[in-house]
């Protein structure tokens, strides 16, 4: 639980909330990624307010928008993707050095599979 730092091209669309979940937000990123792979819209929704982040995406070019704060930042969605993908990738290795145990939960197969990961082997069963 905690804020989020997400700052694209300079703006700032951190949140400030105190609760966010490190999890959630990890795997809205990633399903934010691969729908916007197949559409030119997708919102991230808070799952305890009604914040929402905005994307829409024109061909290669990413508009973010958000109802928490007043900024508008326009990426490469390409570089936006990237980024995504090591953000995720160095926290879900943060949570499997750290917190090994929770990978026990059998929650965390579907969570894994929503970030298009594979579980690490001896977690839930796997391996």
């Amino acid at each position: 639980m905690g804020d989020v730092v997400l700052v694209i091209e300079g703006r700032d669309f951190s949140t400030r909330f105190g609760w966010m979940t490190l999890i959630h937000w990890c795997v809205g990123l990633c399903h934010a990624v691969q729908r916007l792979e197949h559409q030119d819209q997708h919102e991230l929704l808070s799952p305890e307010s009604d914040d929402v982040l905005r994307f829409i995406r024109v061909r290669d070019r990413l508009t973010v928008s958000a109802s928490y704060v007043g900024q508008v930042a326009v990426t490469g969605f390409p570089e936006f993707s990237a980024a995504v993908n090591r953000f995720v990738a160095v926290k879900f290795g943060w949570i499997e050095q750290n917190y090994s145990r929770a990978l026990l939960n059998p929650g965390m197969r579907g969570v894994y599979r929503r970030i298009g990961r594979t579980l690490p082997r001896g977690a839930c069963g796997e391996g």
